[in-house]
């Protein structure tokens, strides 16, 4: 009887151990996680301006040429 019960409390400290452990661990990311989160986040440019036919891709569709940022 008494060993069951050791048993049964070591068994049930090392879950709460495990559990403690697994809440208290902490995800780092790194920079370029944090820098594509940043990018993410902005949006896409709304400044952006297409021209031609061509193999560029430009909000959808093929151009020739791309100019970003044009205020």
């Amino acid at each position: 009887m008494k060993r069951t019960l050791l048993k049964f409390l070591v068994g049930i400290i090392s879950l709460l151990g495990a559990y403690f452990y697994v809440q208290t661990e902490k995800e780092n990311l790194t920079d370029l996680a944090l820098d594509n989160i940043e990018a993410l986040a902005q949006g896409e440019n709304t400044n952006l301006y297409c021209f031609g036919e061509g193999d560029i891709d430009c909000k959808g569709i093929k151009v020739k040429k791309r100019f970003d940022g044009i205020r």
